[in-house]
């Protein structure tokens, strides 16, 4: 509805609310003929850009022990995103320790103690 719109317009003080892929990861992303870069099975949500970033911290810990460690990927996904530094911090610690929860009673490999670094690290 219109009243719907005109509150969600007014919302966007600080860049919220976006519509945010809360599942971007490496494996999501696939080489495009339209496009350099093609993002696949999306699941958006209206909110901060920063609410988006944690994914891609969970799902390649490998990668960033060997490169700039969680700090430094999460200072350049923050500086290339846009996103405001503080609530992509909050944001990533709360899905990180809910992916945590979540994940542990459904024994999902490595992926609740990839989580769990993540939070031990930008906490």
């Amino acid at each position: 509805s219109e009243r719907a719109l005109a509150w969600v317009k007014s919302q966007s003080g600080d860049g919220w609310p976006r519509a945010v892929n809360t599942d971007l990861h490496y494996e999501n992303v696939l080489a495009g003929g339209r496009e350099p870069w093609l993002a696949v099975d999306p699941k958006v949500v209206l909110g901060p850009v920063g609410y988006g970033l944690a994914p891609l911290l969970w799902n390649r810990t490998e990668d960033i022990d060997r490169g700039p460690g969680f700090e430094g990927a999460f200072r350049t996904l923050v500086e290339r995103s846009g996103a405001d530094e503080e609530t992509a911090r909050l944001a990533t610690l709360a899905r990180c320790a809910a992916l945590a929860s979540w994940s542990w009673t459904r024994d999902l490999a490595d992926l609740p103690m990839n989580a769990l670094r993540v939070v031990e690290t930008l906490g």
